[in-house]
């Protein structure tokens, strides 16, 4: 499946690559190809912000994994629930 998604990812983006190069090519006109080509970049900017931000959890989560259970487990008083059951 792995395999499936690169190829895919291959596919789109070398099909992208020469939708845009066809398309400079035909254009005449400086101003229409410089605005194709700007969006281009802020396309491809785009993509590679996000891919970066796909890995920030990860390395987040790895960093301080042992933080996130003792949140969820505190009460209203801000003690985590060990303390509260040696009170009975």
């Amino acid at each position: 499946m792995k395999f499936l998604s690169y190829a895919y990812r291959f596919l789109s983006n070398f099909i992208f690559l020469g939708l845009v190069y066809y398309s400079l090519n035909f254009m005449e006109k400086y101003q229409h190809r410089a605005t194709v080509a700007i969006l281009v970049l802020v396309y491809a900017a785009m993509r590679a912000a996000s891919a970066l931000r796909s890995f920030l959890p990860a390395h987040r989560a790895a960093r301080g994994g042992g933080e996130a259970p003792v949140r969820h487990r505190r009460g209203w008083t801000g003690r985590i629930g060990t303390a509260q059951a040696s009170c009975r």
